[in-house]
Protein backbone atom coordinates (compact mmCIF):
# COMPACT_ATOMS: atom_id res chain seq x y z
CA UNK A 1 0.00 0.00 0.00
CA UNK A 2 2.88 2.51 0.98
CA UNK A 3 4.36 1.55 -2.57
CA UNK A 4 1.07 2.68 -4.44
CA UNK A 5 0.82 5.75 -2.37
CA UNK A 6 4.46 6.86 -3.20
CA UNK A 7 3.68 6.07 -6.76
CA UNK A 8 1.03 8.39 -6.66
CA UNK A 9 2.30 11.13 -4.95
CA UNK A 10 5.70 11.20 -7.62
CA UNK A 11 3.25 10.91 -10.54
CA UNK A 12 0.85 13.89 -9.32
CA UNK A 13 4.56 15.94 -8.57
CA UNK A 14 5.73 15.33 -12.12
CA UNK A 15 2.44 16.15 -13.67
CA UNK A 16 2.80 19.52 -11.73
CA UNK A 17 6.25 19.78 -12.60
CA UNK A 18 5.13 19.28 -16.60
CA UNK A 19 2.55 22.15 -16.17
CA UNK A 20 5.25 24.65 -14.53
CA UNK A 21 7.84 23.59 -17.47
CA UNK A 22 4.87 24.34 -20.16
CA UNK A 23 4.21 27.80 -18.51
CA UNK A 24 7.63 28.61 -18.46
CA UNK A 25 7.95 27.76 -22.03
CA UNK A 26 4.75 29.39 -23.44
CA UNK A 27 5.91 32.80 -21.34
CA UNK A 28 9.16 32.37 -22.82
CA UNK A 29 7.74 32.19 -25.92
CA UNK A 30 5.71 35.02 -25.86
CA UNK A 31 8.54 37.43 -24.43
CA UNK A 32 10.45 36.20 -27.66
CA UNK A 33 8.14 36.89 -30.40
CA UNK A 34 7.40 40.12 -28.65
CA UNK A 35 11.52 40.86 -28.43
CA UNK A 36 11.07 39.93 -32.52
CA UNK A 37 8.35 42.83 -33.15
CA UNK A 38 10.73 45.51 -30.94
CA UNK A 39 13.67 44.57 -32.73
CA UNK A 40 11.57 46.04 -35.77
CA UNK A 41 10.37 49.07 -34.60
CA UNK A 42 12.09 50.15 -30.95
CA UNK A 43 10.63 53.20 -31.46
CA UNK A 44 7.05 52.13 -31.29
CA UNK A 45 5.56 52.99 -27.69
CA UNK A 46 2.64 50.04 -27.89
CA UNK A 47 4.95 47.22 -28.89
CA UNK A 48 8.20 48.39 -26.21
CA UNK A 49 4.84 47.92 -23.55
CA UNK A 50 3.99 44.77 -25.24
CA UNK A 51 7.22 43.50 -24.52
CA UNK A 52 7.78 44.40 -21.04
CA UNK A 53 4.45 43.59 -19.73
CA UNK A 54 5.44 39.82 -21.49
CA UNK A 55 8.90 39.90 -19.78
CA UNK A 56 7.04 41.36 -16.26
CA UNK A 57 5.08 38.30 -16.38
CA UNK A 58 7.93 35.95 -17.38
CA UNK A 59 10.33 37.18 -14.74
CA UNK A 60 7.12 37.03 -11.92
CA UNK A 61 6.14 33.29 -12.77
CA UNK A 62 9.95 32.68 -12.68
CA UNK A 63 9.52 34.23 -9.02
CA UNK A 64 6.60 32.66 -7.75
CA UNK A 65 6.15 28.63 -6.09
CA UNK A 66 6.60 26.18 -7.67
CA UNK A 67 8.66 28.13 -10.80
CA UNK A 68 11.07 29.11 -8.73
CA UNK A 69 12.32 25.77 -8.06
CA UNK A 70 11.51 24.14 -11.79
CA UNK A 71 12.78 27.01 -13.61
CA UNK A 72 16.36 27.35 -12.33
CA UNK A 73 16.61 23.73 -12.88
CA UNK A 74 15.26 23.86 -16.03
CA UNK A 75 17.91 26.85 -17.58
CA UNK A 76 15.21 29.41 -17.53
CA UNK A 77 16.85 32.67 -16.55
CA UNK A 78 14.75 36.25 -16.26
CA UNK A 79 14.58 38.68 -19.63
CA UNK A 80 15.19 42.35 -19.47
CA UNK A 81 12.69 44.85 -19.71
CA UNK A 82 13.46 47.20 -22.86
CA UNK A 83 14.85 50.96 -21.88
CA UNK A 84 14.78 53.22 -23.97
CA UNK A 85 18.00 55.11 -24.44
CA UNK A 86 17.94 58.90 -24.50
CA UNK A 87 19.60 60.38 -27.99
Amino acid sequence: MNVLVTIVIAGVLALIVLAVYNRLVRLREQVKTAWKRLETNPSDEAVRTVYNKYVAAYNTALETFPSNLVGPAAGFKPARTFEKTEN
